[in-house]
């Protein structure tokens, strides 16, 4: 037994003495291994004992053009970036400017900006929008609207103009000339417009001055009343040329003709004014009498003529609407068909 444990403990130290010699072995044979540093690293440069193959010389001469090609496309470039800069900026310099494109660039921009004032909307000089919100009425406010609409604008809504014209008779609120919005005849799309009243111009801005009128009123007078045509008859021969003035109101013309043009609208511009004198500067109640509307006026004795056979002697229900939100605008109302009763629409050319 202790024969066999000697002989086992020889073996054991017979294998330990063969793994330590193997491992200095090993240990040797690493230590004469040499490791480069890193800046002992060297590129391998081409030499001159090995031949460059045909395929090689190609690479590198297409490389060498492509380089060259993209470095003279790039100086093309700047160049021209470089010459279209300066003559944008000598192009630019009223200095270097011959003194009449200078004026016709200057009478160009002056042209567009006064295109972008005419632009209807409201106009520097008739902001009444903001004094018409201030009128009242027994049916409540104007309601102006910056667009017109079928039954509104910048002067108003209709049934602010017609208050009372559906219930007990009509109670025209207070609206004076301060109040309202209008163009000038000078104005688009007033000169569009009133084309067919342009001959009657200067008798519209003649007498618009002599009664402190507008002359842009008188022209929608003449255009709703007549078209501005001043041979036509209305009210079944009681009305007569452009402003279609009453026979009461013909003793003065000239050679008993009513119809003569600076005579009727002298007589047109005088009716409305002495209406807004009589009415203490109420527009609605001067228009309304120009048209034959008194207060009080129902809408049932506003159809009565249609009834005793004169459809187109009934009174217009949306005369307002038409006047101050369409013709003083520069707008014909019928071809935008405005007005919420449309009560004439059944006449046609009777």
């Amino acid at each position: 037994m202790c024969c066999r444990s000697r002989v086992s403990g020889l073996l054991t130290l017979t294998m330990l003495a063969s793994c330590l010699f193997s491992l200095s072995s090993l240990a040797s044979d690493m230590g004469q291994v040499s490791h480069p540093s890193s800046s002992s690293l060297k590129l391998l440069g081409r030499r001159n004992d090995v031949p460059v193959t045909d395929h090689l010389k190609t690479f590198r001469k297409a490389t060498k053009h492509k380089l060259r090609s993209i470095h003279h496309r790039n100086n093309q470039y700047h160049k021209k970036a470089k010459t279209r800069s300066c003559a944008k900026r000598h192009d630019d310099d009223p200095k270097t400017k011959k003194p009449k494109e200078l004026k016709a660039e200057q009478t160009h921009a002056k042209h567009k900006s006064d295109q972008a004032k005419e632009k209807y909307l409201l106009t520097p000089e008739t902001q009444g929008i903001s004094s018409i919100l201030h009128a009242k009425s027994a049916c409540g406010g104007a309601q102006p609207t910056q667009t017109i609409t079928t039954s509104s604008g910048p002067n108003g809504h209709e049934l602010f103009f017609n208050c009372g014209i559906n219930d007990d008779g009509w109670k025209p609120p207070h609206v004076t000339m301060s109040m309202v919005t209008h163009l000038s005849l000078d104005q688009e799309p007033a000169q569009s417009t009133f084309a067919p009243c342009r001959k009657y111009r200067p008798l519209f801005e003649k007498h618009g001055k002599a009664f402190g009128i507008p002359p842009i009123f008188l022209a929608a007078f003449a255009m709703q009343e007549s078209s501005c045509q001043p041979d036509v008859v209305g009210d079944q021969g009681g009305a007569f040329g452009l402003m279609q003035i009453t026979k009461d109101k013909c003793g003065g013309a000239p050679g008993g003709n009513c119809a003569e043009p600076d005579y009727n609208i002298k007589m047109g511009a005088k009716t409305f004014a002495t209406g807004l004198t009589e009415s203490n500067g109420n527009v609605l109640i001067a228009l309304g009498r120009y048209n034959g509307w008194e207060p009080g006026l129902t809408k049932q004795k506003a159809l009565e003529a249609k009834k005793n056979g004169c459809c187109v002697c009934q009174q217009n229900l949306d005369y307002f609407q038409q006047f101050l939100n369409a013709w003083i605008l520069g707008v014909d109302p019928q071809s935008r068909r405005l007005g919420i009763f449309r009560n004439l629409d059944v006449c046609g050319d009777s």
